[in-house]
């Protein structure tokens, strides 16, 4: 049974599903409250799931492998949210298809498989819930497919720095290799369309990071 401050951190994370009595009190009962460090695989693809995890804190991506060992992220969870692969997985008894890894410290309860699918039934904010989380991120993952489909690979690293920049500041800390499986390419790639845009000024590139120069040019290489 989870305790009185893991319900209060769940019900701050997730407000709608905290506002049923009934809910709750069978999330206290039945989830389970875990903690997992940066850098550990929660699930593995072809996996079987026993649990749909709900992120109380920290950050967790999903991410497919290719053949050839390349990878993609597919998308982010971030407080408050929960994963749809390991839903789709849950509700239809299939094999995870992909790899959840923990990117920063992570805090999360655990729902076993059997009340996933009967709380759908029981408690229409739970319903809510996940039609909400497939709905947001099937538009999310048609986005990517979109992108590495028919974007050049020029502009979707554009398009990355530009939105980590506005997190992060001009500056931003990243290897090419994390850039690479961010937008779904071979790091060659990146190293490539980086130091092409170094040459013109756009970027500065030092070990592990890169500083945008020339932020205007950078955002109308985004939209060519």
């Amino acid at each position: 049974m989870l305790s009185d401050r893991h319900i209060d951190d769940f019900v701050q994370a997730f407000p709608a599903l905290g506002e049923n009595e009934k809910l709750l009190e069978e999330i206290r009962s039945n989830a389970v409250h875990t903690e997992i460090p940066r850098g550990k695989a929660i699930c593995y693809e072809k996996q079987s799931v026993e649990f749909l995890p709900l992120l109380l804190n920290g950050v967790i991506r999903i991410i497919k492998l290719s053949e050839t060992g390349r990878e993609i992220s597919l998308y982010h969870i971030i407080r408050g949210e929960s994963c749809v692969l390991t839903a789709s997985s849950l509700l239809s008894a299939t094999p995870f298809p992909a790899i959840a890894e923990v990117e920063e410290d992570a805090e999360l309860l655990l729902i076993p498989k059997g009340k996933v699918s009967k709380w759908m039934t029981n408690y229409p904010a739970w319903q809510h819930f996940i039609f909400d989380m497939f709905a947001k991120r099937l538009t999310e993952v048609i986005a990517i497919v979109e992108e590495v489909a028919f974007q050049r690979a020029d502009r979707r690293i554009a398009n990355l720095l530009l939105m980590l920049s506005r997190d992060k500041g001009e500056e931003i800390s990243m290897t090419h290799h994390a850039i690479a499986t961010e937008i779904g390419t071979a790091r060659e790639v990146v190293t490539r369309v980086l130091r092409d845009l170094s040459s013109k000024n756009v970027l500065k590139l030092s070990r592990g990071s890169i500083t945008i120069l020339d932020k205007p040019r950078l955002r109308n290489l985004s939209h060519e």
